[in-house]
């Protein structure tokens, strides 16, 4: 069974790449940031902000596919990223509509 990472509600260590799927909130003072290590070649990793507590999940990626700063930032509760670690990238193959990529 896939396990998932334990929910956090303030600035968060790194995403763990140990598990498919990570869970955060956030609070009601500042973002929630982390960041999101380099996979290995078809690995997948879900991202979702489970519960809204007033203020945005921020997460920098290490090799984004889409460039920009590398940055997924989830805006509502139950906003949710699938990416998978493709020629050395992350690719997002679904995103919900809050999500911003840049």
């Amino acid at each position: 069974s896939v396990q998932n990472d334990s929910t956090i509600d303030a600035a968060a260590a790194a995403v763990s790449l140990a598990t498919m799927t990570s869970t955060f909130q956030t609070g009601a003072s500042s973002n929630t940031t982390t960041t999101l290590a380099a996979g290995e070649d078809g690995q997948r990793k879900r991202i979702s902000m489970v519960v809204d507590g007033g203020m945005d999940l921020v997460v920098t990626v290490t090799n984004p596919a889409w460039g920009g700063a590398g940055t997924i930032t989830c805006t509502a509760a139950y906003d949710a990223i699938e990416l998978e670690y493709l020629n050395s990238v992350w690719v997002p193959f679904f995103k919900s509509a809050g999500i911003t990529l840049a």
